[in-house]
């Protein structure tokens, strides 16, 4: 199975996983009905033994029976189904819960007890009348009232702890600040004001639903989130930044870019994990970005920067100015390459979309025969965006990969990881491995050097150097011929603040004390 059709499955399942309530709700419904009230009443009532009770209570039941009353007692099960459906697209999901067990409670109270009431004079002397009958036929519509009510009392109830929590977290607004006007941007003088002061700083990651892609992994699996949507990595950010009296919230990407300007100072790029999920995912992200340009609020890492780091073709540019890369290839749109004429010079090559992340859409084509199995969904790839094929590193399952983190071009520490065995990919969630260390010698020379020709880099493609990103995170893979660096991240690379005490506190106080410069528009 290849890398992306196994990646598929495994968001199918995680999609199944996140619609539990609905297989709750659905073995409910088959499995509490009037049945099970009867045979409750037929030994509490009418004093049969229990196993008595339940051939009496069942005696007369035909599978006929069973799914005509099924398809009805659904109908309340169903209703607050697509109520929990609708709130887990919502940016109320996490109402999700409070409801579910207000709106079953509420279900099964009047359920329950309706069937009590009407099966009762079974067991008595109590006259059934035509009323009572009649109760019986529409009971799941009154269910479906009580379940409404259940629903709305525990989401009410739930309401003050989530206003608390976003107090705690420092969703409220404070220092307001106007939106730019139209054709202008922040002004710096306003925003050097707020140096050393409280700041209102948004985290931009993605959605809660994301996280469980990425924790718990077995390399750490007590290491999941604490206060989603942050990952737990970015909590330690956060738990320092609030040390130091900012306000600190989080910014699920593609929120209205309009509302930002007024509830925040500055914003940080950390996690905005899903935006390569799909193609039309990755363009929603790039025209969020557009939009967000405009407002002329402050953002880490600089947005042009982070455009040239998305594309991995920036690998060429810090070749031009001396850095060793993995050899790659680029292969533009529409261009003609042959896969299988390129590894016969290789142990084996790598093929990924120039615009990836996370090891997304990266195969592994071992020999001959897989390379000319792969040509033609290579060619259908390079319609629609370029590629890159590298040769395959045997080093890599060997002596795994180092991840250096930079702050300003400053190093702070590093992470070792190696892939599963068997595997190429070092990712914790696929399996992979990973250890805090400090870096050997030679990898920790072309990590700094690497760093320090980012902004030469950039001037390749742009015709101006950039200012030293706020963050980079430089894979480098040891071979025999010496240090390559595979990656140059600054979008949204998990830092591995845990790796360093004293690390993530260092980062928050950059962003305390930084004059960071308004976005430019795109």
């Amino acid at each position: 199975m290849t890398n992306s059709k196994r990646t598929s499955e495994e968001k199918k399942m995680k999609t199944i996983f996140n619609y539990w309530y609905v297989a709750v709700l659905l073995l409910v419904a088959l499995l509490i009905d009037e049945n099970v009230v009867n045979w409750a009443l037929a030994v509490k009532v009418g004093g049969y033994s229990t196993a008595a009770g339940f051939t009496e209570a069942f005696k007369d039941y035909s599978i006929f029976d069973y799914l005509f009353f099924t398809a009805f007692r659904l109908i309340p099960y169903i209703g607050l189904a697509i109520i929990l459906v609708i709130l887990s697209k919502t940016k109320a999901k996490d109402f999700v819960l409070p409801v579910f067990i207000g709106g079953l409670i509420g279900i099964l109270a009047m359920y329950l007890w309706g069937s009590w009431t009407t099966l009762r004079p079974l067991y008595t002397d109590e006259h059934v009348s035509s009323t009572q009958a009649i109760a019986f036929l529409i009971l799941p519509f009154y269910s479906s009232s009580s379940g409404a009510l259940g629903a709305s009392v525990f989401a009410a109830g739930y309401l003050p702890f989530r206003l608390m929590a976003k107090r705690r977290a420092g969703q409220a607004p404070s220092l307001p600040i106007q939106p730019p006007s139209e054709g202008k941007t922040t002004d710096v003088k306003t925003i050097q004001k707020t140096v050393n002061a409280t700041l209102r700083i948004g985290i931009i990651t993605c959605c809660a639903e994301k996280l469980t892609d990425y924790f718990p992994t077995t390399a750490e699996p007590e290491f999941v989130p604490v206060e989603v949507p942050f990952t737990p990595d970015d909590q330690l950010l956060v738990d320092e930044l609030r040390r130091l009296g900012h306000h600190v919230s989080a910014v699920i990407w593609g929120a209205d870019t309009s509302e930002l300007t007024s509830l925040y100072d500055r914003l940080i790029v950390r996690s905005p994990w899903d935006y390569m999920d799909s193609d039309e995912q990755r363009r929603n992200f790039l025209s969020w970005l557009e939009k967000l340009a405009g407002t002329g609020l402050p953002i880490e890492n600089d947005l042009q920067v982070m455009l040239w780091l998305m594309d991995k073709r920036y690998l060429l540019d810090l070749e031009a100015v001396g850095v060793p890369i993995v050899p790659t290839r680029l292969v533009s749109v529409g261009e003609v390459f042959d896969l299988e004429a390129f590894a016969k010079n290789h142990s084996g090559i790598i093929v990924k979309p120039a615009v990836s992340a996370a090891g997304a859409g990266l195969e592994f084509l071992p020999d001959l025969p897989t390379a000319h199995s792969f040509q033609q969904e290579f060619v259908q790839r390079c319609q629609s965006g370029a590629q890159l094929v590298q040769p395959f590193l045997p080093e890599i399952q060997t002596n795994g990969e180092w991840s250096l983190v930079y702050f300003r071009g400053e190093f702070s520490h590093a992470v070792h990881k190696c892939p599963a065995r068997g595997q190429i990919l070092v990712h914790a969630e696929r399996g992979g491995s990973l250890r805090f260390a400090e870096p050997p010698a030679v990898v920790r020379q072309l990590g700094d050097r690497t760093a320090a020709a980012v902004p030469q880099a950039f001037a390749v493609r742009h015709g101006a150097e950039c200012r030293m990103p706020l963050y980079l995170r430089i894979d480098v893979i040891e071979t025999n011929s010496g240090g390559l660096v595979s990656e140059c991240e600054g979008v949204e690379p998990e830092l591995f603040f845990r790796a360093r005490p004293g690390s993530a506190a260092h980062f928050a106080e950059l962003i305390g004390q930084e004059i960071l410069k308004p976005a430019a528009c795109l």
